[in-house]
C-alpha cells in the first residue's frame, strides 16, 4: 500500500489542505523510521531521515487535524517516544535520555523521539536556549555519539545518538513572538520545512458520513516500516542525475536566491531525506529511485520562498513587496500577449514568491489598474494592462 496516496485519497473531502496531510504523513514515516535507516553521503557522513516540519497559516485553516492524525499513528506504532503537550527543553532532553518501559515490549533505550503539537508556542516553553538546542539536535549526522547537556550544577543528561522528528503548526503572529531573530541565519528556520497555506482545502460540515483514513490499515503498514534497518541504495544513473542537478542548482540557481537562512545550502540534504521517506511510504524497499528524487525536488524547492517569508515576518520589516511586483511584471512582460496562467507563473517564480505573495501582488496591481484577471474554464489567467502608460514605460525598459 502506498501510504501517501492512501491518506490523500481518504482525506480529500476534509477541510484541512491536502499538502498539510501530505507533509504530516512524511513526518509520521520519518518518526517511525527513526535513525534505523540512512543514506551515505560520499563516505563523509550518514544522512538520516529526521525532519522538522512547520504547518504555517492563519487560525482556522485546519492545521490541527493533519497533525493529530500523525500523532495518533506514531503513538499506535509505539516504537519511539511521542513528546506532546507543553514542555521545557530541559524536560524534553530528560525524557529523551531516560529508559522508557512499555508493557509487553522491550524498553526504549535510544534517544529518538517525535515532538508534535498543533501549535508551536504550546510545545516548547520558550527560553534563550530552547531554539539553539533544537537546532543542534536536528543535525543527526553530527550527533553520532553521546550528546551531553548540563541541566544545572551537578546534574546533566546524556543522549545516545539523538534523532528528533518535529511536527507543529503556527501562524505568523505566534511565530514572530516565538522565534528569536538570531535563529534566522543558519539556525532553526534554515533547518525547517515550512508548509504554508492561507485557505482551507474545502468545505465539509461533517453532517454526513464521508470517506476517512483506515487507521488500523495505516498502522499495520507503519509497523512494517518500523522494522526497516540499514543503508538505502541508489543506482548509478540516479546518482549521476542527482549530481548533474545539484551542480547546476548550486552554481547557477542558488547564488541568485540570496538566501540568509541557510535553507538553500541544505537543499540537497532535504531532498535526500525526503526521497528516503517517500521511498519508504510508497514501497518500503530501501531504494531511492529517480521518481523519488523528482518528487522530493518538486515538493522541497517551493519551500524556499516560505522560509524567506517567515524571516521577514520575524524581522517585522518586510521591504520586499516592490521586488515581488517587479518579478511578476518582468515575467508577464516576457510572455506571449503579456499574459500567463496563474499556475505557470507560480511555477516559474516558485523559488522567489509563493501563492500568498502572488495574491497580494495581483490585488495591488488590479487596484493600480495594471493587471486584469480572467477565468477561462476554471483556469486563472493574468494579463498586463498594456494600455496603461506606466506599463508601456515598464515594457520599454525591460
Amino acid at each position: 500500500m502506498d501510504l501517501l496516496e492512501e491518506v490523500l485519497r481518504t482525506t480529500k473531502d476534509f477541510e484541512a489542505p491536502k499538502k498539510f496531510y501530505y507533509w504530516s504523513m512524511l513526518a509520521t514515516v520519518s518518526a517511525v523510521l527513526k535513525d534505523s535507516v540512512w543514506f551515505n553521503m560520499g563516505d563523509l557522513h550518514d544522512l538520516h531521515p529526521n525532519i522538522y516540519i512547520l504547518l504555517y497559516g492563519p487560525s482556522g485553516v485546519r492545521k490541527g487535524p493533519a497533525i493529530a492524525l500523525a500523532e495518533e499513528l506514531v503513538t499506535a506504532v509505539d516504537n519511539t517516544r511521542v513528546i506532546d503537550g507543553r514542555s521545557s527543553i530541559e524536560a524534553v532532553i530528560k525524557e529523551l535520555g531516560s529508559l522508557t518501559t512499555r508493557p509487553g515490549k522491550e524498553p526504549l533505550k535510544d534517544s529518538c523521539g517525535f515532538m508534535v503539537a498543533s501549535e508551536l508556542s504550546s510545545s516548547i516553553i520558550g527560553n534563550n536556549s530552547a531554539m539553539d538546542i533544537m537546532t543542534n539536535l536536528f543535525d543527526r549526522q553530527y550527533n553520532n555519539k553521546d550528546w551531553k547537556y548540563r541541566l544545572k550544577v551537578g546534574e546533566s543528561s546524556k543522549l545516545t545518538k539523538p534523532t528528533i522528528t518535529w511536527l507543529s503548526g503556527t501562524n505568523e503572529a505566534l511565530f514572530r513572538d516565538f522565534i528569536p531573530e538570531k535563529n534566522l541565519h543558519g539556525g532553526l528556520v534554515g533547518r525547517t520545512l515550512i508548509i504554508t497555506e492561507t485557505k482551507k482545502g474545502g468545505t465539509n460540515s461533517l453532517m454526513f458520513k464521508t470517506v476517512a483514513p483506515d487507521k488500523p490499515k495505516l498502522i499495520a503498514q507503519l509497523q512494517e516500516l518500523a522494522k526497516l534497518r540499514g543503508e538505502f541504495s541508489m543506482a548509478d544513473d540516479v546518482r549521476i542525475a542527482v549530481d548533474t542537478w545539484y551542480q547546476r542548482f548550486d552554481k547557477v540557481t542558488a547564488p541568485e536566491l540570496r538566501d540568509e537562512t541557510g535553507f538553500v545550502s541544505r537543499v540537497l540534504d532535504f531532498i535526500i531525506k525526503i526521497a528516503m521517506i517517500i521511498s519508504s511510504a510508497r514501497r518500503g524497499d530501501k531504494q531511492i529511485n529517480i521518481d523519488d528524487i523528482f518528487e522530493a525536488i518538486d515538493v522541497v524547492l517551493p519551500l524556499i520562498a516560505p522560509a524567506k517569508k517567515v524571516v521577514n515576518s520575524v524581522r517585522k520589516d518586510d521591504r520586499s513587496s516592490i521586488k515581488k511586483r517587479e518579478l511578476v511584471l518582468t515575467y508577464l512582460a516576457s510572455c506571449k500577449d503579456f499574459k500567463s496562467e496563474r499556475s505557470r507563473l507560480l511555477q516559474a517564480l516558485s523559488l522567489q514568491i509563493d501563492h500568498e505573495d502572488l495574491d497580494k501582488v495581483a490585488q495591488f496591481m488590479i487596484e493600480m489598474k495594471a493587471l486584469t484577471i480572467d477565468n477561462q474554464g476554471g483556469v486563472i489567467v493574468y494579463r498586463l494592462r498594456t494600455d496603461r502608460p506606466e506599463i508601456q514605460k515598464f515594457l520599454t525598459e525591460v
